[in-house]
């Protein structure tokens, strides 16, 4: 929700600017008005959640898997995560980062929240940029908004992703390749997290592992065929609670 409300907000900067998608009159944002729109979002995927709205339509509608297993969920859980959600897009559009965005140039941006794709050796790899935009110098700065702890080497390999993905759409190195995390939880925190060359040979060779692991499960790769019985169940069932399809097996 609160990557959403972000989203909404800067491309209505962007759309209120000449060249812009859209053209009208420049916006203004009241921080307590995008707020109470957090809060009534967040009420609204509940409704729709408790509702089961989703199981005609999975991949449109709004889920939990809490009410999908109809676990039980204190309502003061809820209240604390929407304190968080609040609070964080609070202090985002206080901040003195989303008021250097605001005076930008919105041509300067790079494409916001749009599923693209690069090839990494034969296997197209995936990315969505959060924000970012290109400096006088032709460097670009990319910000990945995060919600949760602040973990910056949990996040090694998606920073040292978008590196590569700038290196095959802009033929950019790692030293015109700015990464920042920008925390929104308890409390606002920006990292600037460097990518090296360093970075990038590690980050390579865990892609090529991944890849490598997913096609060594199928039954032929040159087909993307797979068997079911070549995916055991886990042996540690504490890993079942968490589970999403826990419903589809049968020692649950």
């Amino acid at each position: 929700v609160v990557h959403e409300a972000i989203e909404s907000v800067l491309r209505r900067l962007q759309g209120s600017a000449e060249g812009g998608d859209l053209l009208f009159a420049a916006p203004t944002f009241d921080v307590d008005e995008e707020v109470t729109k957090v809060t009534e979002r967040m009420r609204q995927d509940w409704r729709t959640s408790r509702g089961a709205g989703y199981r005609n339509r999975p991949k449109k509608v709004f889920g939990l898997m809490e009410h999908e297993y109809e676990d039980e969920i204190p309502d003061s859980d809820w209240k604390k995560v929407n304190a968080r959600a609040t609070k964080g897009i609070r202090d985002f559009l206080e901040s003195d980062l989303f008021a250097e965005i605001k005076n930008s140039d919105p041509s300067t941006w790079l494409p916001i929240e749009k599923l693209d794709q690069f090839d990494f050796e034969g296997t197209p790899i995936w990315a969505v940029l959060d924000f970012g935009w290109t400096k006088p110098d032709g460097s670009v700065e990319i910000y990945d908004w995060k919600t949760g702890e602040m973990k910056k080497d949990a996040y090694r390999m998606q920073l040292g992703t978008y590196a590569l993905y700038m290196g095959a759409s802009r033929d950019l190195g790692p030293a015109d390749v700015r990464t920042r995390l920008v925390f929104l939880g308890d409390e606002m925190h920006i990292l600037d997290i460097p990518v090296t060359d360093e970075d990038l040979a590690w980050t390579r060779a865990q892609i090529r592992e991944s890849i490598a692991s997913m096609r060594g499960r199928l039954e032929d790769p040159a087909t993307n065929v797979a068997r079911k019985e070549d995916f055991p169940k886990t042996e540690d069932l504490t890993k079942c609670k968490e589970c999403k399809f826990r419903r589809l097996c049968d020692r649950v």
